[in-house]
């Protein structure tokens, strides 16, 4: 998949807040499956079983030097925090407000986990740290909400 269509598509729902986050980042998710895989209901974190990931997102953060030998590698920080920003984070922020359920086969976690599984959270190290604070902090008022 060309990054610019990554690219393209991290930008939508920019600014959005509240509901039209949550629709932004959800459809981001599904638009993504659909480009790397030709289907929004693969299970993207168990895809090397199943069908051929065309997405490739950390390949698409990573850039082989031509010129060097021997090989090496520059990592592309700015798609990277576009990535992290655009959908690793608000992703992150769904799962921890328990708003990241399977809906018309549409496996939301399973990506997320895709995506953490790829590393991309090296991009945004600090924010990442603060957003799993955060979300302990969620899960933690709502145990104490259901049994007191």
């Amino acid at each position: 998949v060309p990054w610019e269509q990554v690219e393209d598509l991290l930008a939508t729902g920019k600014g959005a807040t509240g509901e039209e986050l949550v629709t932004a980042t959800k459809y981001k998710v599904e638009r993504l499956l659909s480009l790397g895989y030709g289907d929004t209901t693969v299970d993207a974190f168990a895809a090397e079983r199943g069908p051929l990931d065309k997405l490739q997102i950390w390949n698409q953060l990573v850039a082989a030097d031509p010129d060097a030998d021997p090989p090496s590698y520059h990592i592309l920080q700015v798609r990277g925090l576009l990535v992290c920003r655009g959908l690793l984070l608000p992703l992150m922020n769904l799962c921890a407000s328990c708003s990241l359920s399977t809906v018309q086969g549409v496996r939301y976690k399973r990506f997320l986990r895709y995506l953490l599984a790829s590393g991309v959270a090296a991009f945004c190290g600090v924010e990442i740290q603060r957003v799993v604070q955060s979300a302990r902090e969620k899960l933690a008022r709502k145990f104490k909400d259901a049994f007191g």
